[in-house]
């Protein structure tokens, strides 16, 4: 068994001074010679066999409380050397404890399954966590056939090499945590993509569509994303993402999108929607941010192009009830065992100005929103020029509200100044 890790040395003195070499990637292993246990430790610059150090009762102590986060100290006796080893892997690291304690009370390793045959440099030292791709060249070199994509990787960032699929070993890492393919010719997202449980998936200037993320609700990547990146593509609109249980951080400047969702994760407190063809917005009036930029877009929406729905009868069905039943009550529910029809619901659901979740659509009018007051950012950029408010549709859930909300959020169009060649008098 050999631990890909880090470590770091210690060496003590009589005045219990230590003198620290600092972490580097080792590899740790374990090794029997005429009947006693002795611990081996690689580095990049290790030569040979690398150091050796006697378990058998050479021991002062081992500092195992951290184990579980793949952290462990070994306090040898003669040298009078303390082994630190961090970023291992736990299981490992646990097997490799109870080992140590064994070779120490003098007992043989052998038939435990921890023992190596050899003592000499391994092939690979340390864990590969992050992997950079900047080139064809760079890719064939790092990800070659021999080499392989390392399992222990956390972070895989390709940038401008034309890819025009994900590499499909990618999505058997346990680890991986971020995943960036920024400036690549990607059209379509493999499905498994979705499977994996990143923090961070930035896929910037590509040529992705909605199609691409048809596979995207409900699955395994909502429980943990933080940050997604889908700017500089094609996407005439967004996912829905209101099932994201952690998403902090959307940006999704340059694109063609013409309206965002009405419901966001609760979660989300920083949204980037720079350059696109939103006419309107219908941000729940409840919803905080500390960066929110809608710069460069169109925000057309007047009232004359308002329909008026006052008129519309309208009967509830079941299924809308329930819907806003259960936004009212906060209620945690699992959408991959919710009927579809439910699930529509709850993703394309309104809310009063006074939060109350709607099950109709009945009374609406234009508002305005003025971004300042649902940003804590005090550089809070001005969607129109120099105008921080932008047209909001609303819908109420009672007449009070109406009357309440459409005489004090009413839209105030910027109405074309008189011109005295028109034959108006100009003050």
């Amino acid at each position: 068994m050999r631990i890909l890790c880090q470590a770091a040395q210690s060496v003590r003195n009589e005045r219990g001074n230590h003198a620290t070499r600092k972490p580097a990637k080792a590899s740790v292993n374990l090794f029997e010679k005429d009947g006693a246990g002795y611990l081996v430790v690689h580095t990049e610059k290790s030569k040979g066999k690398g150091e050796k150090f006697a378990l058998k009762a050479n021991l002062n102590r081992c500092l195992a409380k951290f184990v579980h986060e793949g952290k462990l100290t070994i306090e040898f006796k003669d040298p009078s050397v303390n082994i630190m080893i961090s970023k291992a892997d736990p299981g490992q690291l646990k097997k490799l404890l109870s080992a140590i304690k064994t070779s120490f009370e003098g007992k043989t390793l052998v038939g435990v399954g921890v023992l190596t045959s050899a003592t000499n440099k391994p092939v690979k030292i340390g864990k590969t966590t992050k992997i950079n791709i900047l080139s064809r060249d760079d890719y064939k070199t790092k990800l070659s056939k021999k080499s392989g994509i390392p399992a222990e990787l956390e972070e895989f960032r390709c940038h401008g090499i034309g890819m025009k699929q994900i590499d499909m070993r990618l999505f058997k890492l346990r680890h991986l945590s971020v995943l960036d393919m920024t400036r690549n010719n990607l059209t379509t997202l493999n499905p498994k993509l979705f499977q994996l449980r990143l923090k961070a998936l930035i896929l910037s200037d590509n040529k992705l569509d909605e199609r691409a993320f048809s596979k995207l609700k409900s699955s395994p990547i909502a429980e943990s994303l933080q940050k997604l990146d889908l700017s500089v593509n094609k996407l005439h609109s967004l996912p829905s993402l209101c099932h994201f249980l952690k998403l902090s951080s959307l940006i999704i400047d340059k694109n063609i999108i013409t309206r965002l969702p009405t419901r966001l994760p609760s979660t989300l407190t920083s949204l980037s929607a720079r350059e696109n063809k939103i006419c309107f917005t219908e941000f729940p009036r409840f919803h905080k941010f500390i960066n929110l930029n809608l710069s460069d877009n169109p925000f057309s929406m007047l009232h004359k192009f308002k329909v008026d729905t006052s008129k519309i009868p309208v009967s509830r069905t079941l299924a809308q009830v329930a819907a806003a039943k259960i936004l009212k009550h906060k209620l945690q529910i699992n959408p991959r065992k919710v009927p579809p029809t439910l699930n529509n619901l709850l993703e394309s659901i309104r809310f009063c100005p006074c939060g109350e979740p709607l099950s109709d659509r009945k009374r609406m009018f234009l508002s305005g929103y003025d971004v300042r007051k649902y940003t804590s950012d005090k550089d809070t950029v001005a969607p129109m020029a120099n105008n921080f408010v932008i047209p909001q549709i609303e819908f109420c859930c009672s007449n009070e509200c109406f009357v309440k909300f459409s005489s004090t959020l009413q839209f105030e169009e910027d109405l074309p100044e008189p011109n005295s060649e028109d034959g108006m008098v100009v003050d």
